[in-house]
């Protein structure tokens, strides 16, 4: 953990890692990788949609 100043206030930086997924947890993530895209593109579809019934 590093703390520097910034401006007014302080700047604190936390760097750690996670070696080690327990191995019931790897299914979960590749399921988060695949979906991530399918929702971002639905989330962007939902937004074309409101500006354009809005306009």
């Amino acid at each position: 953990m590093t703390v520097s100043p910034q401006g007014e206030g302080s700047l604190v930086t936390r760097s750690g890692r996670i070696t080690k997924i327990p191995w019931f947890m790897s299914p979960i993530r590749l399921v988060v990788a695949a979906a991530g895209p399918m929702l971002e593109k639905k989330l962007l579809k939902g937004m074309k949609a409101d500006l354009e019934g809005s306009g």
